[in-house]
């Protein structure tokens, strides 16, 4: 089965997938962070595995986030398409309708939920953006939305755990004229776009596995990550591109994290840890309290097995 065979059919035309890879920085991020908000998510994620919610996430740069991924990845799926003649393919979205195909897909029609709200906001980012940047000649497109699954094996026994599984979904594939692949990743704000922005990546394990899986994959033809930057209010509509300048340090390493977090889970699997006792942060910073708000998992923390959400 191919990736697009796995996309949800919204209507006659499908909608690309731009959700999570499974064992992605993320999932790997929440482990290191707080092992408590870890086990949290898993027993949500097996709770819901049967009919996971729709529309539930209300942090808005999570949801406008979202919504513009679902919109560059149709305007680029297109773009390839063009440049590779496929017909075969089933019929996609146009960028902004894909904007609302999820926002539909997510929330139905009650226009009092946070994805409606949100959703205009990112459909005319969307839209800026195509504008401008079907002004230009694209990139070769390699392939959008693109999943990798990756095995690190371990190379000092003493460690405790076999290997570590890494998964990570490439917004964007492009390649250039001597065939050198870059893996870019579409982010967006609300604030001032500029090369500045790269500053905050030097240790983000997301950047740090796209490299570990680029240069596995494609080798010597892997030629770095791109961070595409999209303002959500910018009325140009016009992108910052810059190239992440990360930690080598940190890259060494990569490996030696993940391997380091998979023995601590094992361990705690092993010790067989009812939910509520598993390590917490405890922290009014950090994994309590991010960018998009409070941990959906606090109240747990507060009240114990007694809270009820």
């Amino acid at each position: 089965m191919t990736e697009s065979e796995t996309w949800p059919k919204i209507g006659e035309k499908y909608l690309i997938d731009t959700g999570p890879s499974g064992r992605g920085a993320s999932w790997w991020e929440n482990l290191g962070r707080c092992p408590q908000r870890w086990a949290f998510d898993a027993d949500v994620r097996r709770r819901n595995a049967q009919a996971p919610p729709r529309g539930h996430t209300s942090a808005p740069a999570l949801i406008k986030g979202t919504l513009v991924h679902i919109g560059l990845a149709h305007y680029y799926e297109a773009v390839r398409r063009q440049q590779t003649r496929e017909l075969s393919s089933g019929a996609i979205h146009d960028p902004v309708d894909a904007v609302w195909a999820k926002v539909r897909y997510e929330a139905g029609d009650d226009t009092t939920n946070p994805w409606h709200k949100h959703g205009e906001i990112a459909a005319r980012a969307v839209g800026r953006y195509v504008d401008e940047v079907s002004k230009s000649v694209q990139p070769t497109i390699v392939a959008v939305e693109k999943r990798f699954e990756l095995v690190i094996p371990v190379v000092v026994e003493s460690v405790g755990v076999e290997y570590a599984r890494y998964s990570t979904r490439v917004d964007l594939i492009a390649a250039d004229v001597e065939g050198k692949v870059t893996f870019i990743d579409h982010k967006t704000t609300s604030g001032r776009v500029d090369a500045t922005k790269k500053q905050g990546f030097t240790l983000s394990l997301q950047f740090l596995g796209l490299v570990r899986v680029g240069r596995h994959f494609y080798g010597d033809k892997f030629a770095g990550t791109m961070i595409n930057l999209v303002a959500l209010t910018d009325p140009s509509g016009v992108p910052v591109r810059v190239r992440p300048e990360l930690a080598p340090w940190a890259i060494a390493q990569f490996d030696s994290v993940l391997l380091d977090r998979a023995f601590t889970l094992k361990s705690l699997i092993d010790q067989d840890r009812p939910l509520y006792h598993w390590p917490k942060a405890l922290t009014e910073q950090g994994p309590c309290t991010d960018r998009y708000g409070v941990c959906p998992h606090s109240m747990k923390c507060r009240f114990g097995p007694d809270h009820h959400q």
